[in-house]
């Protein structure tokens, strides 16, 4: 339930280059905190840093499920 552990735990990971352990540790953080922003942009971004944007749009689809604030629908137009 620690926003900033499950963040500073996907940095680490993405600043040892590991793709996909920070996607894996973001996914599990937006399923069990699914109304944290925070933690779905750090997952947005890291698609968008590794230049999968087909990902990134399959990540907004997923939380705009959740009904989120209007910052985030801009972020996703």
């Amino acid at each position: 339930k620690y926003t900033r552990i499950w963040l500073a735990y996907a940095e680490a990971e993405m600043r040892l280059k590991n793709a996909n352990h920070a996607r894996n540790i973001l996914d599990r953080a937006t399923t069990l905190l699914p109304r944290v922003d925070q933690i779905w942009f750090k997952r947005v971004h890291l698609e968008v840093l590794i230049g999968s944007i087909e990902n990134a749009r399959a990540v907004f689809e997923r939380w705009i499920k959740w009904q989120p604030l209007p910052p985030v629908w801009n972020a996703y137009i």
